[in-house]
């Protein structure tokens, strides 16, 4: 499972070709049924929008991702799994990781 939640631009000096991050990208792989923790693997990542003409001439609109600009883990703990149901649990969860990280 995998997902991305936007946030207002943190800079970073990462690189020169993605000067800020825009969005948090999680993904939580050892999930399971009665878990009393579990680990998100985070990553800082810059997403524009790109566009593009297809081979028909069709214009393709998708989410460009960029590779990740800086990685992050957080052991998530029991009281927020017991309440995990929407994915909105764990963004909130991800934001308490930096004051710099604001929703957008």
């Amino acid at each position: 499972m995998s997902t991305y939640l936007k946030i207002k631009p943190v800079y970073s000096v990462a690189t020169d070709v993605y000067p800020y991050a825009n969005a948090i990208m999680w993904t939580c792989n050892d999930l399971y049924r009665n878990a009393t923790t579990a680990k998100l693997n985070c990553d800082l990542v810059n997403i524009t929008v790109k566009t593009e003409i297809d081979n028909e001439g069709n214009t393709i609109t998708y989410d460009y991702i960029s590779p990740s600009l800086l990685g992050f883990e957080m052991k998530i703990p029991y009281d927020i799994l017991e309440i995990w149901g929407p994915d909105s649990v764990i963004d909130d969860f991800v934001l308490t990781y930096s004051p710099e990280f604001e929703r957008e």
